[in-house]
């Protein structure tokens, strides 16, 4: 006769087995480094050192109203507000040559994004639809590239900006107020719609970037925040508030060599810096018309080493440069 306590050893492998599976096939994504905690919660020694920027020299395109920027293998992209040409200018501003993002079809690039092998992502708002370019500027599909219906949680409705990152892409789908997450082949990962805690929603989300270490930012023009979750989606905290002011219209955000996020504020038309945890350090840019000012800039990138960021300023028809 089997013992009550040889059935029972054999229940806890059983189980054992059962749990290792199971994980194995589910593993759990476990936080990005400290997501969780606020921003006060961080140690004031963890706070990353940053010196202001200068103005280093302005770039002067060749059409009204560019709005859209990137770099790709080394090259600066730009896209203009209506228009079905992409520029390629070096870092220092020379124009080198151009492409057509859809030839004989009217086009309102909003937000451009590059891969690892030199790919291009390209949100045409006018289309709603993500295009997808090779390294040699071939247009190859919409992204994604199956066929999906739009009462999918995976349907981009009307896409307003778009962020690669190792083997995904980040998504904002204006058309649904939400963050679409998928793998390069454009499978579906994941979606994002709200802070998490209370329930509130996105109202207008702008701009999205993830981290070094996991962490998803997404920034709201109408929330006038820029929100922080972990790798799996979950939220986290907000970015702390500029000294004496507040956001008004972050657009844009991109993340230079020392790990510091620039927020790009189209309103109050400067760009507000913080460290990696989301506190606040200082701003620089104005507005206006002079060399070192901006009229209502909407996007921004930070060169391949960091150490150049630079700034879509649409109305003074220009790419202004600045450096550490």
């Amino acid at each position: 006769m089997i013992s009550k306590q040889t059935i029972l050893k054999s229940i806890i492998a059983v189980v054992t087995v059962i749990i290792l599976v199971y994980l194995l096939k589910y593993p759990i994504n476990y936080p990005a480094k400290n997501p969780v905690r606020t921003v006060k919660e961080i140690p004031s020694e963890d706070r990353v050192k940053a010196k202001p920027l200068r103005y280093f020299f302005s770039i002067k395109v060749r059409y009204q109203g560019p709005q859209a920027i990137a770099f790709r293998q080394g090259k600066l992209v730009v896209a203009y507000k209506g228009m079905n040409i992409i520029d390629i200018y070096s870092p220092d501003g020379e124009y080198e040559g151009s492409f057509s993002a859809a030839p004989g079809i009217r086009v309102n690039p909003v937000a451009v994004s590059n891969d690892r092998s030199g790919g291009l992502y390209l949100c045409d708002m006018a289309n709603r639809v993500v295009l997808f370019f090779d390294k040699e500027n071939k247009f190859h599909y919409p992204f994604p590239p199956r066929k999906i219906t739009p009462s999918g949680i995976d349907f981009i409705h009307a896409p307003g900006d778009v962020f690669v990152n190792k083997a995904n892409v980040f998504v904002i789908d204006v058309g649904d107020s939400s963050v679409k997450v998928f793998t390069e082949a454009g499978e579906f990962l994941m979606f994002i719609r709200d802070w998490g805690k209370t329930g509130e929603k996105f109202l207008h989300p702008s701009a999205v970037m993830q981290c070094t270490d996991g962490r998803i930012l997404v920034a709201d023009t109408l929330r006038k925040k820029v929100a922080v979750f972990n790798c799996a989606g979950k939220f986290a905290y907000f970015f702390d508030d500029p000294k004496g002011e507040t956001l008004e219209q972050p657009e844009a955000m991109t993340i230079d060599s020392g790990g510091n996020i620039h927020v790009l504020d189209t309103v109050k038309e400067k760009v507000f810096v913080y460290d990696n945890y989301g506190r606040y350090l200082f701003a620089y840019g104005s507005s206006g018309s002079r060399a070192y000012q901006m009229r209502m800039p909407v996007d921004i990138v930070a060169d391949p080493n960091g150490k150049h960021i630079f700034i879509a300023d649409t109305k003074n028809q220009q790419i202004d440069v600045w450096s550490y």
